[in-house]
């Protein structure tokens, strides 16, 4: 699937309008299949005397629940936004894609219209004179309006359930830590699987030319956020133009119209020629999608900043909830563990017959990792609970994966940042003590000298 079209169906499958609409088309087709089976039903003489219905009871019925499902679905959108709003107001606007992507509330929203939409539909063919037919009761209609009247029943239930789970804190932590895994598990690859050869970081893949020596660039055409770049698109335009280009960015940085965004340049004999060309330019600006928001779709740091921003919300003085912050340094730290456990991001991608064509500046896991806690310690540093906590976790995952590996080495120089910071008036000398103490074994673990922390003047 290209970047585009998972881009396009993030869209869709985060809106409250995609799947409701295929619902109700789905009842619509539904109600002229059931409303056939009962013009044959009554044309060849009724079989099971239990479904028979006349058509005054029919009508009432039908009218009934169409008339309750359209009262239900505007009580459940009510329902829908005053959660939204609260959703808002406590965990931020940008956790409120967690409950717009929520699948089961747009199949409640689903279930009541289309049974609205179905209800009306066969009310409207209730004595009906066709045919040979003096005046069509809707026998198996009716009794199917009635089953979906119930099934309706059943999901507001549900949806009532469902909506208060989600308003939970650990619920809401634990769906965006699962985003963010899919995002590590989709964007970073098997650990076990070849890698792309690699010079070091500024230069880019081995036999490359520097970003440096591509003599044109590609501007932004508006300012936004960069919620997709299609490499392996740029890759296959790249190779029909024997072009090599670089991205100057990452999914979800936010650039500035006429940024650049792009190098590239033409590649003969293994020099760099040719002239700008503007055809060129736009079709390499194309293979970019930049909006007014971020996306997880290729940004794996848009779930970090999410678990950042719950945790920094709870640690401010109006809710102070250092527990809620521990619960996101939990999965933050878990997830930057089964970053170990893969492959780094691809720092370039090659064309069909392995020619390397696109250059990337992929995220580091030095830059992971600063993400996911700078922000957390230096809004939370006067905690001695989270401090400690943190620092057991990290060294608990130091531990876990090593420290000969990026991932861990990383965690490491957060568990001394950690200690470093933690000397104030609220941390007591068994605190400090503690801190020390975990730091020192990280430090030996990564085979280094641990440092001592300066004693705390709480005593």
């Amino acid at each position: 699937m290209t970047s585009r079209l998972r881009y396009l169906l993030d869209r869709l499958l985060t809106s409250y309008w995609f799947v409701p609409a295929g619902m109700v088309a789905t009842a619509i087709v539904f109600a002229a299949l059931t409303v056939r089976l009962d013009m044959r039903w009554q044309a060849h003489g009724p079989a099971l005397a239990w479904l028979l219905v006349d058509g005054d009871n029919a009508s009432q019925v039908l009218a009934v629940i169409a008339g309750s499902m359209i009262s239900i679905t505007g009580v459940v959108y009510s329902m829908t936004l005053v959660a939204l709003s609260l959703a808002a107001s406590q965990y931020g606007a940008k956790l409120l894609r967690q409950f717009m992507k929520a699948r089961a509330n747009q199949v409640v929203l689903g279930t009541f219209t289309g049974t609205f939409v179905y209800s009306v539909l066969v009310l409207r063919m209730v004595n009906l004179r066709y045919g040979e037919l003096d005046g069509l009761v809707p026998h198996i209609s009716t009794h199917v309006a009635i089953a979906g009247a119930l099934v309706s029943l059943a999901c507001l239930i549900y949806f009532i359930h469902t909506m208060s789970r989600a308003m939970q804190a650990e619920a809401l932590i634990a769906a965006v830590a699962g985003e963010l895994d899919e995002a590590v598990v989709r964007w970073t690859p098997q650990k076990d699987s070849e890698p792309e050869p690699r010079d070091d970081p500024d230069t880019g893949c081995s036999g490359m030319p520097s970003g440096d020596a591509l003599p044109f660039c590609v501007t932004a055409r508006c300012s936004g956020y960069v919620q997709s770049v299609d490499y392996r698109g740029l890759a296959d335009l790249c190779a029909e133009h024997d072009l090599i280009c670089e991205v100057l960015l990452q999914p979800g940085s936010f650039v500035i119209e006429g940024q650049r965004i792009m190098r590239y340049g033409s590649a003969a004999a293994g020099a760099l020629v040719g002239t700008p060309d503007e055809t060129q330019s736009e079709n390499l600006h194309a293979a970019l999608i930049i909006g007014g928001v971020q996306t997880p779709v290729q940004d794996i740091e848009y779930s970090i900043d999410q678990l950042v921003q719950l945790a920094l919300r709870a640690l401010s003085p109006g809710i102070n909830d250092p527990m809620t912050a521990m619960t996101c340094i939990d999965w933050l730290v878990s997830s930057l563990v089964k970053i170990s456990g893969r492959g780094s991001l691809p720092p370039c991608y090659r064309d069909a017959e392995g020619v390397v064509r696109v250059l990337a500046r992929p995220a580091t896991t030095d830059e992971l990792a600063d993400r996911a806690l700078d922000p957390i310690r230096q809004y939370g540093c006067e905690a001695p609970q989270l401090t400690l906590h943190a620092v057991e976790r990290l060294a608990a995952a130091v531990r876990q994966v090593g420290g000969d590996c990026a991932v861990g080495r990383a965690l490491g120089r957060h568990v001394a940042r950690f200690a470093a910071s933690a000397q104030g008036g609220r941390y007591l000398s068994e605190d400090s003590a503690r801190l020390g103490e975990i730091s020192g074994a990280v430090a030996r673990e990564l085979g280094e000298s641990p440092q001592e922390l300066p004693s705390s003047s709480a005593d």
